[in-house]
């Protein structure tokens, strides 16, 4: 059994993703607008909690191994995580703004898939949990077909929303339109005027 405690990170993240479009459609917030301001508090928030711990413990705490490692160190790889982060946030941001919550947490679906397929090829050798499972391949598999279904069923939105389209074109004083499933149809003169 899964422990409840792994669904309320994943709650906080969807939740963001909504508001986050509803702050970037609603409110008029550009995408780069958003991913700096959350980006700066993110990297604040981290930056203290990084200062506490080299302050305490010094920048071993930052090295898997015995050697020296100079604070300068640490702060250069901080400077790259965060420049690295700030160029992800905003590539997923823009994203967001173009093609919604809802696909954009589709596309974190195939990013499974594909974490689980290189986790597997590149890190299994060295890590044992990185290896192919049944129970890891039967979840990416109910993802995959996740992905599926709603890529049929936004296929069918879009062809929805196309028809809608054409109805809302075609109208005029002297036409009329009547959509069926399958298609649009122009009345001309069918109002009697």
């Amino acid at each position: 059994s899964v422990p409840t405690g792994f669904l309320y990170p994943d709650l906080v993240i969807e939740g963001m993703f909504v508001f986050s479009e509803r702050a970037m459609r609603l409110g008029g917030l550009h995408p780069f607008l958003l991913s700096s301001g959350m980006g700066a508090a993110e990297t604040a928030a981290l930056a203290a909690w990084n200062g506490a711990l080299l302050s305490r413990h010094g920048p071993q705490l930052y090295a898997p191994h015995d050697g020296e490692v100079e604070t300068g160190t640490v702060a250069l790889l901080y400077a790259g995580l965060t420049l690295v982060n700030a160029m992800h946030a905003l590539v997923f941001f823009e994203l967001l703004d173009r093609i919604g919550a809802v696909s954009s947490a589709v596309m974190k679906g195939v990013q499974l898939v594909l974490v689980f397929a290189f986790s597997v090829l590149f890190f299994c050798r060295y890590q044992a949990s990185q290896c192919f499972s049944w129970l890891k391949a039967i979840g990416v598999a109910t993802v995959v077909a996740g992905l599926l279904t709603y890529a049929a069923g936004a296929r069918d939105s879009r062809r929805q929303a196309e028809r809608q389209r054409r109805c809302i074109y075609c109208e005029a004083p002297s036409t009329e339109c009547v959509c069926t499933s399958t298609e649009s149809t122009c009345i001309l003169g069918a109002r009697g005027v």
